[in-house]
């Protein structure tokens, strides 16, 4: 039995893009909506929040929205 690619699954199910990229397309227009509230909402205060204090040893933590603006850029925003 022939392993399937990723081409041919998406032929199969007829999807023009990867998972990973509808994701990433996701994750931008969710972080757009998120730009677009007022500044005293919840979510755009935790969006601009910064933590206080020591942080621990070693490479940062991941968050959100570095990432989200990092793909912003492969997407083709910005």
């Amino acid at each position: 039995m022939e392993k399937k690619r990723t081409e041919d699954l998406m032929e199969i199910l007829g999807l023009k893009e990867t998972v990973v990229q509808m994701a990433k397309t996701n994750g931008v227009r969710r972080y757009g909506h998120v730009l677009r509230r007022d500044d005293g909402h919840v979510l755009r205060q935790a969006l601009e929040f910064e933590v206080k204090g020591k942080t621990k040893r070693g490479r940062p933590k991941k968050t959100w929205k570095t990432q989200v603006e990092k793909e912003s850029n492969s997407v083709g925003l910005e």
